[in-house]
């Protein structure tokens, strides 16, 4: 009977260490999977760390890029404005013009401002608003202030006739 229970104990050992080597492989896959997953969780971050290193440099290059021309913008209104200042006072019809061309002005800045925040907070915003002011044709606001300049003295010199 003896010898059954250490046959028995024997048999028992065997299995034990058989699942013991069974969990110990087991757990060496799973290591491996886990060093696998880590592997690549570190190459993600790295990915996105290298791409974030690339894009931010050029978003404030862009953001500083639209600042400029925004300045550039801001002082062209204001000789627009200065030029529009030494137009005759007694044409009414002129100085509602006048008044229109500065609320334009003042909302173009207000426009700018926005576009800059815009900019600010969004990429994509940012690329939208370089390309519209891209599309800005100064030939054609220059002839619109031209041919306002046109008409306006004409009518000064009537009214001088009159007055």
């Amino acid at each position: 009977m003896n010898t059954d229970f250490s046959e028995q104990n024997m048999a028992d050992t065997r299995q034990s260490e058989a699942l013991l080597a069974e969990l110990l492989a087991t757990e060496k896959k799973k290591e491996k999977l886990v060093r696998g997953v880590l592997i690549a969780v570190a190459v993600l971050a790295a990915a996105v760390i290298i791409a974030l290193l690339a894009v931010v440099p050029r978003t404030m290059a862009a953001v500083k890029e639209a600042q400029t021309a925004m300045e550039e913008v801001h002082a062209l209104t204001q000789n627009a404005e200065d030029s529009l200042e030494g137009i005759n006072e007694i044409a009414e019809t002129a100085q509602t013009m006048v008044e229109n061309a500065n609320l334009m002005v003042e909302n173009g800045n207000l426009m700018v401002e926005n576009a800059n925040q815009i900019l600010k907070d969004n990429e994509k915003g940012m690329e939208d608003a370089l390309e519209n002011f891209n599309n800005v044709d100064f030939e054609s606001l220059n002839k619109a202030i031209k041919d306002l300049q046109t008409v306006v003295e004409p009518l000064a010199k009537m009214t001088r006739v009159f007055g």
